[in-house]
């Protein structure tokens, strides 16, 4: 819903960020704004909750990959490796 909530404030001319924002604002809010209890509204807010989760672990464990595959090993020293694990270890 946020992306294609973006995507059309930027066909329309407006900012997709505050589009976003206020999607998301309801999305958060959405028992303040839909007063009568509705599973449907309920079980989308959950999905895309629970989506949204994954999606950032995923994000995040991409991330570290990244960090991990631009480490240059020759230039770590067998004294900071040491003193590393010892810290670690204690």
């Amino acid at each position: 819903m946020a992306f294609g909530g973006y995507v059309a404030g930027e066909f329309i001319g407006a900012s997709g960020f505050l589009v976003v924002t206020i999607i998301g604002l309801i999305l958060g809010n959405h028992r303040d704004f839909f007063k009568r209890e509705s599973s449907k509204v309920d079980d989308a807010v959950e999905r895309n909750m629970e989506f949204n989760d994954v999606l950032s672990t995923f994000s995040v464990i991409f991330i570290f990959v990244l960090l991990g595959a631009s480490l240059d090993l020759t230039d770590l020293q067998w004294g900071t490796i040491a003193t590393s694990l010892l810290w670690r270890c204690s």
